[in-house]
């Protein structure tokens, strides 16, 4: 039996294999206690019926869709749980990325499109990125042709593109690296105080 259809339903990315970082970006802890993965995870709940997450195994959610073949980045685990969970449109938010809000994502489902991403300097900071179903089998066909990219989505369906200041795209491309880390958390804590 399949699960209902949801109009917008949470994705949150937990399989990166976090070279850069060292460690699992997923399980790095913020300033609130929470997982980096468990705090947008909580966020994704506060706008969306539905939050799945897409990775190896589950690491904070019940609702699981495993990303098959590991490894072959993010446009693959996207394009798996694409199939897997039937909704209208996905927000699709990465675990290394904390410091998404609620309004954040509702800027994006608010947009004039039915797929939005955030722009800085004119250029898509891809994720948190929204998506429409439309995309599925183009997004199949662009791993078949060995295209990786997430950015690819982009192009499958008319995306509206929202601006956003330096210190936003900062926040909202998340952390890769320690050093990154570190001054991502520090501006979280600042908040939290």
């Amino acid at each position: 039996m399949l699960p209902p259809f949801v109009p917008v339903a949470g994705l949150l990315l937990t399989g990166g294999q976090s070279t850069r970082m060292g460690q699992d970006k997923a399980a790095l802890r913020c300033p609130d206690g929470r997982t980096a993965a468990q705090r947008v995870a909580d966020t994704l709940r506060h706008v969306t019926q539905r939050v799945v997450e897409v990775g190896r195994a589950p690491f904070v959610l019940a609702d699981h869709v495993p990303d098959r073949a590991g490894g072959r980045g993010p446009l693959a685990a996207v394009a798996d749980a694409l199939h897997a969970v039937q909704a209208r449109q996905y927000l699709v938010c990465a675990a290394d990325a904390p410091a998404v809000t609620p309004l954040d994502l509702w800027r994006l489902l608010g947009a004039p499109a039915d797929q939005a991403v955030f722009v800085h300097d004119g250029r898509p900071l891809v994720l948190p990125l929204l998506v429409h179903q439309s995309v599925r089998g183009a997004a199949q066909r662009e791993l078949a042709g060995g295209r990786r990219a997430l950015s690819r989505l982009l192009d499958l369906a008319p995306t509206a593109h929202i601006p956003v200041d330096a210190a936003t795209a900062t926040r909202l491309r998340g952390a890769n690296t320690p050093a990154e880390w570190a001054a991502l958390y520090e501006r979280m804590r600042d908040e939290c105080a």
